[in-house]
């Protein structure tokens, strides 16, 4: 579409976790920090982590190396069980075609 901005969507895992995944060990922060240099100059406008304090531990090493990208605390992106939704949730005309797509994955 005409006059349409480009959005990018970048992913990432936390870094390296110690073996109870409470928080990052030392190469996982360093991971981390490493992941916000590679970032600079990358025109971010957030950074969004799950819940969980490794998740916060690595967004809060990446944002310490960007100058003014806020980060927040997103619910949704903590760990969860798969979820397949059932035919009635999906749009009508998407329907069938997703629920074929997502029947090939088992929960």
């Amino acid at each position: 579409m005409p006059g349409t901005a480009a959005r990018y969507l970048y992913l990432t895992r936390h870094g390296e976790a110690s073996p109870d995944e409470s928080e990052l060990t030392d190469a996982g922060r360093r991971q981390a920090a490493l992941l916000g240099q590679r970032l600079r100059g990358v025109p971010l406008t957030a950074i969004h982590h799950g819940p969980l304090a490794r998740a916060e531990q690595t967004a809060r090493l990446i944002g310490e190396q960007l100058d003014g990208v806020p980060r927040h605390r997103c619910e949704a992106a903590g760990d969860f069980v798969p979820y397949l939704p059932s035919r009635e949730e999906l749009p009508p005309e998407a329907a069938d075609a997703w629920t074929g797509f997502l029947e090939q994955f088992s929960t």
